[in-house]
């Protein structure tokens, strides 16, 4: 989608075609396509306004949109949902065929955010408390004290190009480099 010009071009163009100038004329003076003074003109005459047409698909059309307040309500229902099941759901109970990742984009721009988290059953377990209680009470200390640490980690599990990395004002060290 191209860019709109500026109000106040589109303002100073339609000015001069009602001021008597010719279409062709304005646009070789501002530099712009006939086309584009011509359908300007014809947007004044039609609206009285110089603002630009909405670019894009209108809200709520699409294949979601009939269905975007039944999904949302389902996932306010069930908030611990996937997208693949919600999927699921929106084909058995719709028919409607989409992928996930659509489905969280409705959900992103209807105000929803994604958090990993521990389910409630799962931070109970034995093994699963252990390893969260030494995190919280041993590594996580030990990593806040030392922060280059942590780029240095992530270097480790990423293969990022350390040379411009700094840390603390200081550059990483050219043995941290991966590559």
């Amino acid at each position: 989608m191209g860019k709109a010009y500026s109000e106040d071009l589109r303002t100073r163009m339609v000015g001069a075609v009602v001021s008597g100038k010719s279409r062709r004329a304005v646009a070789a003076q501002f530099e712009v396509a006939p086309s584009t003074v011509i359908e300007l003109q014809k947007r004044f005459a039609a609206t009285g306004s110089v603002e630009p047409a909405r670019q894009g698909r209108p809200k709520g059309s699409g294949k979601l949109g009939p269905f975007e307040d039944a999904i949302i309500e389902k996932v306010k229902r069930q908030s611990d949902i996937t997208m693949p099941d919600l999927a699921a759901w929106l084909e058995a109970r719709h028919g409607v065929i989409v992928d996930p990742s659509n489905l969280s984009k409705l959900l992103r721009r209807a105000g929803f955010t994604y958090k990993e988290t521990l389910l409630a059953s799962e931070k109970e377990r034995s093994d699963v408390k252990q390893v969260r209680r030494v995190w919280i009470e041993q590594r996580q200390p030990f990593m806040r004290a030392r922060p280059g640490r942590l780029i240095f980690m992530a270097l480790l599990a990423h293969r990022i190009d350390a040379r411009s990395i700094e840390c603390s004002g200081e550059a990483v060290p050219r043995s941290w480099v991966l590559l």
